[in-house]
């Protein structure tokens, strides 16, 4: 269908639009007799996609008479992507751990593990800190010394410390609290009530709250993969930045830097930088931190014979299953095109126009 001439409003852009996608489907369904099973079904398919028109495509005409809210059809227009609850489950409750044997009070991280286990801990903490020293003083001239992965299994920690997950974040480890909240200026239970009310995803909302879950089932072992060789690019900016992030005013309860390991058992994820879009002053090209969750490449075993799966590999073991649990499935994300994004800032536009902010 021909405009015999141009559009003089949004009402006329639109009735033209929807009176071409109406005349393409029919035309489709015209066409779907003669077709064959499978072309009948791609085509039905296609049908489908036909949107109103993008906004990118409107005339520059017709976008100033829509900002001027005098068009009565405005307020009857829809999100073309409307927002649906998501698909996503609440984490599932954390379970229990198992009680502290009586009378193992460890007074230091040191204290949970075999000595042998200790030192050779200590030792790859060394070999990494050296790279990242080597770094500060020869920037990409640094040479990677070790690229030994540590794996220390279960029986690494003392008898009466395996099997359970160790806070260490106050010197003295205690058993994870694995239903605590931490504290924040971030209103947790207001977050969660609000994403029942309003159908947000309630697995994000979880995470929020009680930290972020790869859904990777991984075997209790202390896992240590070396930092890349890309780290050298850019490592003293990378490294102010990330401390501004930390100390910063808006994110220092967001964020944190510990000069002791934090959790035990852990894994100490590989560190490397990869490039991102600009240039800083001095010339340098921008780069961003990056953690390589594919760690370690190589096969690996720990100190009890276990494979150590990296944890993008077990994240795809575990997800790979989503009709066993809604839990394991990644909840599908739903981004707005640029005529939602139009249309909500022409609403916001307008209702501060009735408050008179405008």
């Amino acid at each position: 269908m021909e405009m015999t001439g141009p559009s003089r409003s949004w009402e006329d852009l639109a009735r033209y639009d929807a009176q071409a996608r109406a005349n393409l489907k029919a035309a489709i369904a015209r066409a779907s007799p003669n077709l064959s099973a499978q072309d009948r079904q791609a085509l039905s398919r296609w049908g489908d996609k036909v949107t109103p028109v993008e906004t990118l495509d409107l005339a520059e005409g017709v976008l100033e008479e829509w900002f001027d809210f005098e068009q009565a059809c405005l307020s009857r227009q829809e999100y073309v992507m409307r927002c649906v609850q998501s698909p996503s489950a609440e984490l599932p409750q954390a379970e229990t751990q198992r009680p502290v044997p009586e009378g193992f009070q460890p007074q230091s991280t040191e204290e949970l593990f075999e000595p042998w286990a200790w030192k050779m801990l200590q030792v790859w903490i060394t070999k990494q800190l050296m790279f990242l020293r080597d770094i500060r003083e020869k920037g990409v001239e640094a040479v990677r010394r070790s690229n030994d992965t540590l794996a220390l299994g279960n029986k690494a920690l003392v008898e009466n410390a395996r099997g359970i997950l160790w806070d260490c974040r106050g010197g003295k480890p205690v058993p994870l609290d694995v239903e605590h909240v931490e504290d924040s200026h971030v209103n947790f239970e207001l977050l969660a009530k609000e994403s029942k009310a309003w159908g947000v995803d309630r697995e994000l909302t979880d995470m929020f709250r009680y930290g972020f879950s790869y859904k990777a089932d991984l075997e209790l072992q202390v896992v240590g993969c070396p930092h890349l060789i890309s780290l050298r690019e850019n490592y003293v900016r990378m490294v102010k930045e990330t401390r501004e992030m930390t100390l910063g005013e808006r994110t220092s309860r967001f964020f944190e830097i510990s000069e002791h390991i934090q959790f035990v058992p852990c894994r100490f994820g590989s560190k490397g930088s990869a490039k991102k879009d600009g240039y800083y002053l001095d010339g340098s090209a921008k780069r961003r931190p990056t953690n390589e969750g594919g760690a370690p490449r190589k096969a690996t075993n720990d100190t009890d014979g276990i494979p150590v799966r990296p944890i993008n590999v077990a994240t795809e073991e575990s997800t790979s299953h989503q009709e066993e649990s809604a839990y394991l499935k990644w909840a599908h994300e739903n981004k707005p095109r640029m005529r939602d994004a139009m249309l909500a800032l022409a609403i916001l536009k307008h209702l501060a126009w009735l408050l008179g902010i405008l």
